[in-house]
């Protein structure tokens, strides 16, 4: 197999995200380009990789899912739509960044607010919109919420998972956002 025109990261829960996402796929496809599409499969805990057009590689790990992209090559262009969901998204952009160096494009398309907080609906851990406070109020928050996927994620030190964030999105080619509020945050 050689590298995807394009490899898209998204969740599999469904709703808006995921349906502007096949929309993209379809419009893509019908331009002719080939299109990966990398997920975590929830009831299995693990990754899947789909060819647009094939059928699906499941794997064990988000490691194997990673190791199978590498394995491709470089696609020529990575579109993160989310990485809700996944068990190490740090992992991801870091992958990303790597693929990045070696000439692809970056687009993030923003939904939520997944890169200012893993609790990715700004949900605090009393069940409210928090509005992204202090970060002292965050670290006592992200312990205690229960806002789902947060149990997976092996770091939740909110300076360093914006760090990270936000080196991305400042290098990315393309970052588009579907509200002024969450271009904002």
């Amino acid at each position: 197999r050689h590298a995807p025109d394009v490899l898209v990261f998204d969740h599999s829960m469904g709703g808006g995200a995921n349906h502007f996402r096949a929309e993209r796929v379809a419009r893509w496809r019908a331009e002719g380009k080939v299109v990966w599409l990398a997920t975590p499969h929830l009831p299995t805990q693990s990754y899947d990789v789909t060819r647009a057009d094939d059928d699906v590689s499941r794997h064990e790990s988000l490691a194997a899912c990673l190791g199978a992209l590498d394995a491709a090559g470089t696609p020529a262009r990575i579109v993160v739509n989310s990485l809700v969901s996944f068990d190490d998204p740090g992992r991801v952009l870091d992958w990303i960044e790597t693929r990045r160096g070696e000439g692809a494009k970056v687009t993030y398309y923003l939904h939520d607010y997944h890169p200012a907080c893993p609790a990715w609906t700004l949900v605090d851990d009393t069940g409210r919109y928090c509005g992204l406070p202090s970060p002292e109020r965050c670290a006592r928050c992200l312990p205690a919420n229960d806002a789902p996927f947060l149990g997976l994620l092996p770091d939740l030190d909110l300076p360093r998972w914006r760090q990270r964030w936000g080196a991305v999105l400042a290098a990315a080619d393309e970052v588009v956002a579907f509200s002024h509020t969450s271009l904002d945050v």
